[in-house]
């Protein structure tokens, strides 16, 4: 787990939208829900590249 500031920041920004999303009785995630799915989904082509090792 290279990465685990980011995954915990990520994680904790996704708690974070949906107990706002739970507010108005559940029609914010109509909004959240895609919205994190969009931005999880495009999440790994903004990731840097592992550098190749030796071998």
């Amino acid at each position: 787990m290279e990465n685990w500031r980011a995954m915990a920041l990520w994680a904790g920004l996704i708690v974070l939208f949906i107990g706002l999303a739970l507010v108005p009785f559940f029609l914010g995630l109509v909004v959240a829900l895609p919205l994190i799915g969009h931005a999880t989904a495009r999440l790994p082509r903004h990731l840097p590249r592992p550098a190749a090792g030796p071998g």
